[in-house]
């Protein structure tokens, strides 16, 4: 799936960030409206910028 955050992918991060967004779903703790790229992309965003900043 195309999506604008593609360049995240690689980070360390996402695969972390997916799996406990899936755990969440799984638990029924969270229901996703927006594709899991998206979330996970723009967190893995978020904390770069963060990270960034200090």
């Amino acid at each position: 799936m195309e999506h604008p955050y593609r360049k995240y992918e690689s980070s360390p991060r996402w695969p972390v960030i997916r799996k406990l967004i899936e755990d969440l779903e799984a638990n029924n703790d969270l229901i996703l409206q927006t594709p899991m790229e998206y979330i996970v992309g723009y967190l893995c965003k978020g904390l770069e910028q963060e990270n960034g900043t200090r």
